[in-house]
């Protein structure tokens, strides 16, 4: 692969809950030496009130697991095994709790994403969408017994968002997202203000959102 010169990543993120425990969703953004990079994003379910430490559980397997490795293929490999590590490791220490779970690891012009439950991935080419999480397994959930989660892989066609449905619901339509393309350094806090508009402060569920564009 050539390298491209001059290119940089610019990133922006954020998590916002009106819960008095701060929430369950969770998200981390590993920089391996400016080579490639790894997204992590998790939004803990559960109705016992265990999503936020299944969250947790999953991001310290994803540590553990995925951020001593060397190489963007080193990532890749590996990420659909630690997605059923933390699988069984959630069910192993918490009693009805799982999470959503997405993991993209990104370098230069190419992409790799693996997913379960019903957070997305999206990325604008043009003026359409590509939905990176099409073929995401939504249930069961990790910690719930899920299948083997799919790897996808493909090349970066334009900025690429991550973020749990609580975004989804408070931004229904694709225009909202666009508003913000010429301002990638705080698009997430400018998508999270709109949500806070439209629900007047008040989030009825988690929201994070992390953005990436390489420009």
């Amino acid at each position: 692969m050539v390298k491209i010169m001059n290119k940089k990543w610019i990133i922006s993120n954020c998590v916002a809950s009106s819960k008095s425990n701060g929430g369950d969703d969770f998200i981390a953004i590993k920089h391996f030496n400016d080579e490639f990079k790894l997204f992590f994003l998790a939004d803990g379910a559960t109705g016992a009130g265990n999503g936020k430490a299944a969250a947790k559980i999953l991001y310290d397997i994803c540590v553990k697991e995925l951020f001593n490795c060397k190489t963007f293929d080193e990532v890749t490999s590996k990420m659909s095994d630690t997605l059923l590590l933390a699988d069984k490791e959630i069910k192993q220490k918490i009693l009805y709790a799982d999470t959503t779970a997405i993991l993209l690891a990104v370098q230069e012009d190419k992409y790799a994403i693996s997913s379960v439950g019903d957070s997305e991935a999206w990325m604008i080419s043009g003026s359409t969408f590509k939905y990176l999480t099409y073929q995401q397994r939504k249930k069961p959930r990790i910690g719930s017994g899920a299948k083997i989660p799919l790897v996808d892989s493909g090349t970066i066609e334009g900025p690429i968002l991550i973020f749990s449905d609580g975004l989804r619901h408070a931004l229904p339509e694709h225009a909202s997202w666009f508003k913000y393309s010429h301002k990638p350094d705080n698009w997430a806090n400018l998508l999270l203000l709109d949500a806070l508009d439209k629900w007047s402060n008040e989030l009825p569920d988690d929201l994070s959102v992390i953005t990436a564009t390489y420009q």
